[in-house]
């Protein structure tokens, strides 16, 4: 029902909305619903169109905050759903914080959240995501399908949609993406086309707390320059056979016509 939905008034202008549909059904990361009710007139315009599109109930959320909600009868059990949509809209909060690359430390201190609660979060999210996307390929809904599966890996590297293609590259963590992100290196094709080593090494030394290892950045920014590297002729021995195979299918297309 959520997805039907998002098909129908999907929030692209914002993260918020494709976290929310890639939290689990019945995530049960218990919120601070304080924090949970002061975080809510913070939300941007685009947030708030969220908000409305996915049915929170912000009456529902002031209510847990002041702490008056019925444990027990028939008014407790009217009050399941809510509860369920308000839990996966503070799961998608902390998971939208993570993947606009906010510091873990900084997402748990905000939410008040354990940091193995987040981390454990993440990955159920990114479980969920992959289903999500099969069920989106199933139904013919490309657009969504693409959306999602893209989300999966963010959620996994915490990272934004513009970084996430550093990571496919070997030993490319969400840090050292920032890192050669931030340095004009946006994409494998600019990493494999650095001529020099030193200027990786100098991308990786920068802005560190403690003197870095020389040997061991060294040999990091050598794994990544290879990496990036054999990921080009990766993709472009993939172009190759692809290239291959649409001529064969051209060639027997051109032996059938001379046939006929």
């Amino acid at each position: 029902k959520d997805l039907s939905a998002a098909r129908e008034g999907f929030v692209l202008s914002t993260d918020l909305h494709l976290t929310f549909l890639c939290v689990p059904l019945t995530e049960e990361l218990p919120p601070d619903w304080l924090v949970f009710w002061k975080r809510l007139p913070e939300l941007s315009d685009a947030e708030q169109a969220v908000v409305k599109s996915v049915g929170l109930s912000l009456a529902h959320v002031g209510s847990r905050a002041r702490g008056v909600l019925p444990q027990v009868g028939e008014k407790a059990a009217a009050l399941e759903e809510p509860d369920r949509v308000a839990k996966r809209f503070w799961a998608s909060l902390i998971l939208s914080d993570l993947i606009a690359e906010v510091d873990l430390a900084t997402v748990c201190a905000r939410y008040g959240a354990p940091r193995a609660a987040v981390q454990g979060l993440q990955e159920r999210s990114a479980r969920f995501a992959s289903m999500v996307a099969a069920f989106c390929e199933r139904m013919g809904w490309v657009e969504l399908e693409v959306l999602v599966s893209q989300y999966q890996s963010r959620v996994l590297h915490g990272v934004r949609a513009d970084v996430l293609v550093l990571t496919t590259i070997p030993f490319v963590k969400a840090a050292t993406a920032r890192r050669l992100h931030q340095a004009g290196l946006k994409t494998v094709e600019a990493v494999a086309a650095v001529s020099d080593l030193d200027v990786l090494v100098r991308i990786l030394s920068a802005n560190r707390r403690q003197p870095p290892d020389k040997g061991l950045i060294l040999h990091q920014a050598t794994r990544i320059l290879q990496g990036a590297r054999r990921c080009l002729a990766r993709r472009a021995q993939e172009l190759l056979e692809e290239a291959q195979r649409a001529k064969a299918v051209l060639g027997a297309e051109e032996t059938l016509a001379e046939w006929e």
